[in-house]
C-alpha cells in the first residue's frame, strides 16, 4: 500500500508542473477555434506559425494576423503574427501574450501592500518551405507538395519581481 500512495504522489506532482505555459496551447485565430482547433493540416494564414510552420510555405503575399480576446479579471489574452515570403518559402515572426490586470498583493494579515502584474510571453520565428521548390530540374515537382518547416519559440514568464526564460 505504501508502494502505491508513493507512486501516486509522484504522478501528482509531475502532473501538476505539467500545466506551466498551458497558455501556449490555446487556439490563435477565431477560425481554427470555430474549426475546434483541428486546423494543422489546412492553416495557409498567420496561424501556421503557431500550428504548423511547414505550410508558411503555401503563404504567397505578406500576411498579418492579429487576435486579442479579454477573460474574467481584466485578463487579456493576444496573438500579433506577420508572413513573408521569400526566394525559396516564407519565414514567419509571432508573439504570443497573456496578461493579468491588477492583482492586489498583500500580507499574511491582509494589509494591501501594492499590486503585482503576472505576463507570459511566447515569441516564435519560424520558416517553411516546399522541398522541391529547392531541388529544380524534377519531374514530378509540380504534381508532389512536401513540405517542411522549423520553429523556434522563446518563453518568458514574469510574476511580480520574478522572471523566467526558455527556448524551445
Amino acid at each position: 500500500m505504501k508502494k502505491v500512495f508513493f507512486i501516486f504522489i509522484i504522478f501528482v506532482n509531475v502532473n501538476i508542473f505539467s500545466q506551466i505555459g498551458s497558455f501556449l496551447s490555446w487556439g490563435v485565430s477565431s477560425k481554427s477555434l470555430g474549426m475546434g482547433r483541428a486546423h494543422t493540416a489546412v492553416c495557409d494564414d498567420g496561424s501556421s506559425i503557431f500550428y504548423n510552420p511547414s505550410l508558411l510555405a503555401k503563404v504567397k503575399e505578406f500576411e498579418f494576423l492579429g487576435n486579442y480576446n479579454i477573460f474574467y479579471a481584466d485578463s487579456g489574452y493576444s496573438y500579433l503574427s506577420f508572413i513573408s515570403p521569400m526566394v525559396y518559402g516564407s519565414f514567419g515572426v509571432a508573439i504570443q501574450n497573456l496578461a493579468t490586470g491588477d492583482i492586489l498583493r498583500r500580507d499574511s494579515s491582509g494589509k494591501v501592500l501594492g499590486k503585482l502584474d503576472v505576463r507570459i510571453t511566447g515569441i516564435y520565428f519560424s520558416f517553411g518551405s516546399n522541398i522541391f521548390s529547392l531541388i529544380e530540374n524534377l519531374k514530378f515537382a509540380d504534381f508532389i507538395d512536401l513540405y517542411n518547416g522549423v520553429s523556434i519559440k522563446i518563453i518568458s514568464e514574469k510574476i511580480y519581481d520574478k522572471e523566467s526564460g526558455a527556448l524551445s
